[in-house]
């Protein structure tokens, strides 16, 4: 169907226990038997250092714990900084905080306007919220940046594809299957935009090819049912199927 690893978090590091020593009890006319004022001063000193590190430590731990958290603070050390607002975008788009990751897309597009990840992102983001217009957009932007990526291809013919747009979808569907001829659902969305121009049996064709590399695909196999069917209905009496042209259709 056409629509992240998860990272295990870092351990901060653990407090030390003290381990009991044996101490000879001396005698108590020993001139070292009870330790000088000055060495009780040494102590404590020693002691409010060790905690003043141990507290300095665990408080800059917390801006490691997470991945969230660090990109937070990477992007609060350099705002300005493409690389830290991107990861920082991606970050809170695993979390769900979408118009959160567009926003920092959108900043970061500003500084660098044709950066591919950016513009791939976001153009992602746009077409699983139903944003076709734009997600077009975004992926023509990232498919001039970098031709070499089979799936933006297939993407921007899927967002085409539902504004209508077909012979432009077809154009890029067929270029993510220049770029990767073995690209899964690429043949399975070649088979839906030419279903929508009304191209049944090329479409046909194409869906077959993707249920042969990929048997166990339910959507391929479903969408070869309706296309058969269709077919069928258009043959009639006569064995021939209607012109191209009359099978036109919307796809919702």
């Amino acid at each position: 169907s056409f629509g992240r690893r998860k990272r295990t978090k870092g351990e901060t590091n653990g407090v030390g226990t003290w381990e009991s020593a044996t101490v000879q009890t001396l005698p108590s006319s020993s001139p070292v038997a009870e330790p000088s004022r000055m060495s009780r001063l040494g102590w404590v000193l020693a002691l409010v250092l060790f905690g003043a590190m141990g507290f300095a430590t665990a408080r800059q731990n917390l801006f490691w714990s997470d991945d969230l958290t660090l990109n937070y603070r990477a992007h609060e050390i350099a705002p300005h900084n493409v690389y830290a607002t991107t990861s920082l975008a991606a970050a809170v788009a695993e979390r769900g905080m979408e118009g959160t990751a567009m926003a920092l897309y959108r900043q970061a597009l500003a500084v660098q306007p044709k950066f591919w990840r950016v513009n791939v992102n976001l153009a992602y983001l746009e077409y699983s919220l139903g944003n076709y217009p734009e997600a077009a957009r975004y992926y023509s932007i990232a498919c001039a940046a970098d031709p070499t990526d089979g799936d933006q291809f297939l993407y921007l013919g899927m967002s085409l594809l539902r504004m209508g747009r077909f012979e432009k979808a077809e154009n890029a569907v067929r270029s993510a299957l220049l770029v990767r001829p073995q690209g899964r659902t690429y043949h399975l969305g070649l088979g839906m935009v030419l279903r929508g121009e009304g191209k049944l049996d090329e479409a046909r064709q194409e869906i077959t090819a993707e249920l042969a590399a990929d048997p166990q695909n339910v959507q391929a196999r479903s969408l070869l049912e309706q296309v058969t069917r269709q077919m069928d209905a258009q043959t009639g009496r006569t064995g021939m199927v209607k012109s191209n042209g009359d099978a036109r259709m919307n796809i919702k």
